[in-house]
């Protein structure tokens, strides 16, 4: 049995909201709704101290919400293709970016969907796409995505948190509130081949710092991701 292993690291500032809840959603195994899990949220003290619990939760739930959406989406998973539009890149990030975070998206994004491989790879902290495996290609009959998990998510404190308060207690400038979102994201994705199918399993590891809006909740400033694939033949 073959097994092999990707591992890819990438980190980039940006800004996104979103909504997280522990839930656990299942289908029939011949459906070809993909299944979702997400574990409950685990939020620190002192991100309890620094936003309060209800808000360091909503802060999760955008991060989670973000991550099942668009962390592996279905048409940037197949291997076939070779090129991207910025529309596709950038679907779901004007939504869930901060504005900032988003412009300086904007600038990049040329680079990443004309093939520039620093760009590229920094993005794929945020989303993976452009897979390099030549033998794989999309199944016939099912979606690739069949199932993601979202587990290990916890809220912290950003560092300068207890400042920026202080700050804005004895200036008129308002300081964002800001916490951490960490989580790993799991998703089994199904390939075709010219032989035995193949199921990979795509494991991230993603780090949000999420910024609270006053007109659109918790949004993604900042970002730091690593994925790792490993795949064997689906026997029959």
């Amino acid at each position: 049995m073959k097994k092999f292993t990707i591992t890819r690291v990438a980190a980039l500032a940006a800004t996104v909201a979103v909504l997280t809840t522990g839930c656990t959603i299942t289908t029939d195994p011949d459906s070809v709704v993909p299944t979702r899990y997400v574990e409950s949220v685990a939020v620190a003290p002192a991100a309890k101290a620094s936003v309060g619990e209800q808000d360091a939760k909503a802060a999760a739930q955008a991060a989670v919400t973000f991550t099942l959406a668009h962390g592996t989406e279905e048409n940037l998973l197949d291997p076939q293709r070779k090129t991207y539009t910025v529309d596709e890149l950038g679907a779901g990030l004007q939504q869930a970016l901060t504005p900032e975070t988003y412009a300086s998206w904007q600038q990049v994004a040329p680079k990443i969907a004309s093939g520039d491989r620093a760009e590229r790879e920094s993005f794929r902290g945020l989303k993976v796409f452009a897979l390099d495996e030549p033998t794989w290609r999309r199944p016939a009959a099912r979606p690739i995505i069949q199932s993601q998990d979202v587990t290990h998510v916890k809220v912290e404190a950003r560092p300068h948190s207890a400042d920026n308060q202080r700050l804005s207690s004895s200036t008129s400038v308002a300081q964002p509130q800001e916490v951490t979102v960490s989580l790993e994201h799991r998703t089994i994705a199904h390939f075709a081949t010219d032989h035995s199918p193949v199921e990979a399993v795509i494991d991230r590891q993603v780090s949000y710092v999420m910024q609270k809006t006053p007109d659109r909740g918790w949004l993604i400033s900042e970002y730091n991701g690593n994925y790792e694939i490993e795949a064997d033949p689906i026997l029959r």
